[in-house]
């Protein structure tokens, strides 16, 4: 009686991509504490997904819009409006199964408003939803026989790269900030923003270490003046732990942050003027953790007791080629609005349009859109920003991959810092880093059933000495197997110091 020992393992992971656009519409009305609506000078969200499902064929995703609305009031000061609009939306997705996990990137493609009077907008937003759902390909590899009979085993061993842990964790990034010297004291917040980005990540026993800095921008009124506009920005450095079980040191991971939610209020320092601004972040992490687990497998066996059957499979599995991080720079000048008196900050975000392997080489195409928010010359318009599309390509050189394999990239803004050339043109320099992590495909064979088919008597493979001469393509174990003898018998008997060539004579007793 021979029985499989078998071992579960993940051999790859299943992925299905798929895109979809989202409406979210919904009317605003200026809260009674608030002044009538003049003009509206800005109109902004951001885009956080609350909730996802997955279902046959479909993704289903909740979520909601964080509105913020700077305008001119009948009295003709700037005034804010910060406003939450929810929406629901189902994505096609041919191939998804209930058991899967997706991971969600919503952002704000276009965002249109009409004042519909002094006290009411209606605001429509369009929604860019990237959908990647996976699950993990499990199977049940044999990595051993027992039994009563002398079973020789053709082991191989394999080094899957498989997905250990994926999840979103939130982590609060709080902070009293005190107001640079010379800056007047806050009436109000009229806006704030916040870009997180990673720096480094550690990986530890069932947890990572995730170090990085938080950029926050904060717009106000001067409490002396409220029709001055002022503009202060922070760096705020981090560090979180955050438990991912079953993750080791040395294992592979990406981690994806972003400021789901940002309360700013002013605050009084100690003489009692508002000089501080406390502040409340709440941001989400999207982990995935991947290992490279060494597994000992049984390609094939037989017995030189009986005569065995065995029946075979075939998968692929996944393997680390290689995976990296290079940070590039990017430069551009761009042409200023006529009415610029003062800009207040550019962020850029990158968007992927294109990956794909060249050679040696990875090459990342896509838009990195560069906005920049700036003071305005009008006294209308006080406040203005826009968007600069640029486009780039890097070759990121990887030795050992070919076009077959399959590339996994992601790109992330570092810094973005510019300088004003006369009056008229904005020169920036993006720093961004591109992790790139390259996955190549090998098939493997391995038992997956193994019957007795009959019992050994004391046949002619016992006692007579025979002469072998190899073959193209022959093997000491295929020799064996055929013979039913043990290839470590056949060195002896042959006096082997090396490996066999066609044409040698070979002794099977």
């Amino acid at each position: 009686m021979l029985e499989l020992n078998k071992q579960e393992a993940c051999v790859g992971e299943q992925s299905i991509i798929a895109f979809s656009q989202a409406y979210c519409e919904g009317d605003i009305i200026v809260p009674d504490t608030k002044p009538d609506i003049a003009k509206i000078l800005q109109v902004s969200a951001n885009v956080v997904i609350q909730n996802k499902h997955c279902a046959y064929d479909r993704v289903s995703v909740d979520g909601k819009c964080d509105i913020s609305i700077l305008y001119i009031s009948e009295h003709n000061t700037v005034c804010s409006i910060n406003n939450v609009q929810s929406f629901s939306h189902v994505i096609d997705a041919k191939g998804v199964l209930e058991n899967m996990d997706a991971e969600i990137e919503a952002d704000l493609q276009n965002i249109d408003y009409f004042v519909t009077n002094s006290r009411k907008l209606n605001v429509k937003m369009l929604i860019a939803i990237d959908v990647n759902a996976t699950n993990c390909i499990n199977r049940d590899l044999c990595v051993g026989v027992s039994g009563d009979s002398n079973v020789q085993m053709l082991k191989k061993n394999i080094m899957p790269f498989n997905r250990v842990y994926k999840g979103t964790q939130q982590f609060t990034i709080k902070e009293c900030l005190e107001l640079p010297a010379g800056k007047p004291d806050i009436d109000t917040i009229l806006k704030s923003e916040m870009r997180l980005n990673t720096s480094d990540v550690k990986v530890l026993n069932d947890k990572i270490i995730v170090e990085g800095n938080a950029f926050l921008s904060v717009i106000y009124l001067d409490s002396n003046d409220q029709t001055r506009i002022h503009y202060v920005e922070y760096e705020l450095p981090f560090s979180e732990i955050l438990d991912t079980l079953g993750s080791k040191e040395g294992d592979v991971t990406n981690v994806k942050i972003k400021c789901e939610q940002l309360y700013a209020e002013p605050a009084c320092d100690s003489d009692g003027d508002n000089r501080r601004i406390n502040i409340e972040a709440v941001a989400s992490a999207c982990i995935k953790v991947y290992c490279e687990s060494e597994l000992e497998i049984i390609e094939d066996a037989y017995s030189t007791d009986c005569i065995v059957k065995t029946d075979c499979q075939s998968d692929s599995i996944d393997k680390l080629v290689t995976c990296n991080k290079t940070q590039v720079t990017l430069k551009d000048v761009i042409d200023l609005p006529k009415d610029v008196s003062q800009v207040f900050r550019v962020c850029a975000k990158p968007n992927i349009a294109d990956t794909y392997i060249e050679g040696n080489k990875v090459c990342v195409g896509g838009i990195m859109e560069v906005d920049v928010l700036y003071m305005a010359d009008d006294g209308e318009c006080p406040i203005s920003c826009f968007t600069h599309k640029h486009k780039f390509t890097q070759y990121i050189e990887c030795d050992g991959i070919n076009e077959s394999m399959l590339c996994d990239v992601f790109v992330t803004v570092d810094s973005v810092s510019y300088n004003i050339s006369g009056a008229s043109q904005i020169e920036f320099r993006i720093v961004a880093t591109i992790d790139t992590k390259i996955i190549s495909k090998y098939d493997i064979n391995y038992i997956s059933d193994i019957t007795v088919e009959e019992q050994s008597t004391n046949d002619n493979n016992n006692c007579i000495i025979k002469i072998y001469f190899v073959g193209k393509g022959d093997t000491l174990w295929n020799i064996a197997k055929r013979y039913r003898t043990t290839a470590d018998k056949i060195i002896t008997d042959n006096n082997l110091s090396g490996e066999i060539t066609p044409g040698m004579k070979l002794i099977i007793a």
